[in-house]
């Protein structure tokens, strides 16, 4: 009787060394070839507009997994060691995930695309040139889907001009006229091309003058500029015409800058200069919006 109690003893302790012994053979088995971590995400893109923010949800089968996170374009979106993306500015950003190799399992890297839509309530500089739609959204891209019709390109940002934020161009002119149909004409656009958060009106001299140096101008500001005061128009012209649409034709332009009862200033885009003009005078017309 002892005997058996023995041997079936020893079996079990044999078999137990066994099992010990094949637990650590797969062990150390695991640590010498440590297996794909299979990272994945939740959703590899988001669509924002500048201030929003999304999380990055990655996914491993390391139930201990360390992700890091990194964007390759920071004036586009950023992103924190959580995996919090915030949108910047207007544009495409993309976002590297990584889940850092361990005793068990290899380190691995995926991508998370970020499209943002840049908004006239936070522009940036770097949206310049891009284009304004009816939702009060900067798209970088002309050719880019608008679930609101385009109607102004960003040309500053700042509040140096009765402004608060900046000011955009309309993409096209609103016909010609005397001075005071101009001015008044500007209810009138705005009701036909409404703007979230934005208002039309006739651009002053300073205002003509700010977009023109938002837009690349070298000349610096003028305060009350005199007759035949030439400004530097070139880069808005060329932005717009780079965008695609209709850069100011070789005609005066009005402003709502009045030099005195009968005349008011005017810049003309052939010479980029600006002029005293009678009222009455039938000029050409394109506003400009402020928010």
């Amino acid at each position: 009787m002892y005997m058996k109690k023995t041997q079936v003893l020893m079996a079990g302790a044999l078999l137990l060394s066994a099992v010990l012994m094949t637990s650590c053979t797969e062990f150390m088995s695991q640590v010498a070839n440590p297996v794909n971590s299979h990272l994945s995400l939740e959703k590899d893109s988001v669509l924002l507009v500048s201030g929003q923010k999304a999380t990055i949800v990655p996914r491993s089968i390391n139930d201990e997994a360390r992700y890091s996170f990194e964007s390759a374009d920071e004036d586009v979106a950023i992103v924190d060691e959580k995996g919090v993306v915030t949108a910047v500015s207007a544009g495409l950003a993309t976002i590297k995930v990584s889940v850092a190799a361990d005793d068990y399992f290899q380190e691995g890297t995926t991508l998370f695309k970020v499209k943002v839509y840049g908004s006239i309530g936070m522009p940036a500089e770097r949206e310049i040139g891009m284009l304004v739609c009816q939702d009060g959204h900067i798209h970088a891209e002309a050719d880019d889907a608008c679930a609101k019709p385009r109607v102004a390109m960003l040309a500053y940002v700042g509040s140096e001009s009765r402004c608060t934020r900046g000011l955009a161009i309309a993409l096209r002119d609103a016909g010609n006229g005397d001075w005071k149909t101009a001015v008044s004409g500007a209810d009138a656009w705005g009701k036909e091309h409404p703007v979230a958060s934005g208002t039309w009106r006739l651009p002053s001299t300073d205002d003509w003058q700010y977009m023109f140096i938002g837009c690349g101008g070298t000349i610096p500001y003028i305060a009350k500029p005199t007759q035949g005061v030439k400004v530097d128009a070139e880069g808005l012209k060329d932005k717009l015409t780079a965008a695609g649409y209709m850069a100011p034709t070789d005609n005066f332009y009005w402003t709502d800058t009045e030099d005195s009862k009968n005349e008011a200033k005017a810049w003309e885009f052939a010479t980029n200069k600006f002029y005293s003009f009678s009222k009455t005078y039938e000029d050409y017309i394109r506003y400009c919006l402020t928010f």
